[in-house]
């Protein structure tokens, strides 16, 4: 849960002159640092990055130095905008043992504002894309109860599902989309009105607006690449978010 942004060097250094070990790396955002998001070095066990959001970093999001050891896990977490990648685990003759799976490689997490404000949008990517690491964390930054949806969201701040202006878990189950994933076309029935929506690619652009007045539409799919996308749907209960994938 915490905010690690605009450092000179590294966002989050992890060594020791002792081993290293039991680290939790939890539901935190690493942006704009100088070199890269978090660095590991030296003797290291068991250190575990889940949930983090690692974001516009210069160089990378995690890199070593002469790091050694084993039970480094890098499991769901989030990369966007780090122009060297996403992990390096062999510089300067590292030759720590990890596991890295589940991450979402590229995909913007739609932050309300990437300078200042690192709350998630509605219809962000990292909404319900964690793990749930409950009891070890049961809130947000700002003491919201994690978690709000099905499970953790990713970064240190957990969207508010019955926020004010934010459709209910009921009123989201109102409106189905499938096929999930999809080739050809998705379908939107509601059991509300619908008015717009929207298909938002992993980078957070809209390329897509199909304008209704019904309870069911159908958007034709076959133009767009295969990847991750969100249908923001406007209806008579405000603006609800469903993840889509789309494989050709």
């Amino acid at each position: 849960n915490n905010i690690v942004t605009h450092n000179s060097s590294y966002g989050l250094h992890i060594a020791g002159y002792d081993v290293v070990s039991h680290m939790r790396v939890y539901n935190n955002v690493f942006a704009f640092n100088g070199t890269s998001g978090a660095m590991l070095w030296m003797d290291l066990d068991d250190i575990l990055f889940i949930n983090n959001i690692f974001y516009k970093n210069k160089d990378l999001g995690i890199s070593t130095y002469d790091a050694h050891g084993t039970g480094i896990v890098i499991d769901q977490n989030m990369w966007y905008g780090n122009p060297n990648g996403t992990i390096l685990m062999t510089w300067a003759g590292s030759d720590v043992s990890y596991t890295s799976g589940n991450n979402l490689i590229n995909v913007n997490p739609l932050f309300v504002n990437e300078l200042s404000d690192y709350h998630l949008q509605l219809g962000s990517p990292a909404i319900d894309a964690g793990v749930t690491l409950s009891p070890t964390v049961i809130d947000d930054v700002d003491g919201v109860s994690r978690p709000q949806g099905n499970w953790f969201d990713m970064g240190p701040y957990e969207f508010p599902v019955n926020a004010t202006g934010i459709v209910s878990e009921s009123e989201i189950a109102l409106i189905s989309v499938f096929p999930n994933p999809a080739a050809d076309r998705v379908i939107i029935q509601s059991e509300i009105a619908i008015f717009e929506v929207e298909l938002m690619n992993s980078l957070g652009e809209v390329v897509h607006v199909s304008k209704v007045n019904a309870n069911g539409v159908a958007v034709d799919l076959k133009k767009f690449t295969s990847g991750n996308y969100v249908l923001r749907v406007s209806s008579e209960k405000g603006i609800i978010a469903k993840k889509v994938i789309i494989q050709h």
